[in-house]
């Protein structure tokens, strides 16, 4: 099985997890993964990375992070979660395969969501 978690940042504010549940919602139906899962990177946000893929049934799981560059939560916080060194992308965890994608940051797909809400207001 192929899993996928998508890595947020977390907020306090509820609307962040409603935009999460919606992009999850949006991949699920595609039906590329067998299961998809959220979760967040920032300190006291729930669930954790590894909170998530301890609950996923899947045996490798893409792990995608929702931020714009490779920060600090890229490059240390998030591996550590999978016990990884820092700057690790890949190895075993909870018996799982864990592969951590680049950031979405640098996307052209992003770019043109820049350029899109402009042309929404414009409509």
């Amino acid at each position: 099985m192929k899993g996928l978690l998508i890595v947020g940042h977390g907020s306090e504010k509820s609307h962040y997890a409603k935009v999460m549940e919606i992009h999850k919602e949006r991949i699920e139906k595609m039906g590329i993964f067998d299961e998809v899962e959220i979760c967040y990177v920032a300190r006291n946000r729930k669930p954790t990375p590894d909170e998530a893929v301890r609950k996923m049934k899947s045996d490798e799981i893409y792990v995608v992070p929702i931020l714009i560059s490779k920060g600090i939560h890229f490059t240390e916080d998030l591996p550590a979660f999978f016990n990884f060194k820092p700057g690790q992308r890949e190895g075993v965890f909870d018996g799982k395969r864990i592969v951590i994608c680049d950031p979405i940051g640098e996307d052209r797909f992003v770019t043109l969501a820049i350029i899109n809400a402009v042309f929404k207001l414009l409509e």
